[in-house]
């Protein structure tokens, strides 16, 4: 069966943590 997302309650990390401060500004340069 399929593991409902309610059941497994994933963590909400907010993008600053994925990428470093120093590659925060450059956006559009890490997306790329």
């Amino acid at each position: 069966s399929v593991p409902n997302p309610g059941d497994q309650p994933t963590p909400q990390k907010p993008s600053t943590v994925k990428v470093p401060a120093t590659q925060h500004e450059p956006d559009t340069t890490t997306r790329t």
